[in-house]
């Protein structure tokens, strides 16, 4: 009778073990693939702000606006990664550059302001919740004047 219990101790003892090890297998594998979510979804909310970034969009306008002595007549811009994505856009005329706030939905990520220099001739304009911009060349007794204007693309994606 005695070697029986021994034996059913012995048994219990690695029964104990392997669950202890399927636990910890268990555990390691759910770890794993909770930190891969966790890195796919950080990098996706990564991607949209640098998307809609005030900086990513100053930059690219103000090159726009810079380079809009070599077009025919006008430029069509619209900033549209997705249908909720605003921007607040001011030119100053005497500084000779445009200041960008882009409005998005996620309130724990910060919006600041970013400035952005051009070389043209732009009056100073100032647009509130627009994601289409058209730069326009005017032509008038000679001279050659620049437009900015906002307006607002409807997106439905």
């Amino acid at each position: 009778m005695v070697i029986h219990v021994k034996v059913v101790e012995g048994f219990k003892s690695q029964l104990k073990i392997k669950w202890f090890l399927a636990i910890f297998i268990i555990l390691i594998i759910t770890t794993l693939i909770l930190s891969r979510l966790v890195f796919v979804a950080l990098s996706t909310l990564y991607q949209k702000v640098a998307e809609q970034s005030s900086e990513n969009v100053a930059i690219q306008l103000s090159s726009l606006m810079s380079a809009a002595g070599a077009v025919v007549e006008r430029i069509d811009i619209e900033y549209v990664p997705s249908k909720d994505v605003l921007y607040d856009v001011k030119v100053d005329e005497d500084s000779r550059s445009v200041e960008v706030v882009a409005k998005f939905e996620p309130v724990y990520i910060q919006k600041l302001p970013f400035k952005s220099k051009f070389c043209t001739s732009f009056k100073g304009v100032e647009f509130k919740d627009i994601n289409r911009f058209i730069i326009q060349k005017k032509r008038e007794n000679g001279n050659v004047h620049y437009l900015l204007i906002g307006g607002k693309v409807n997106n439905e994606r």
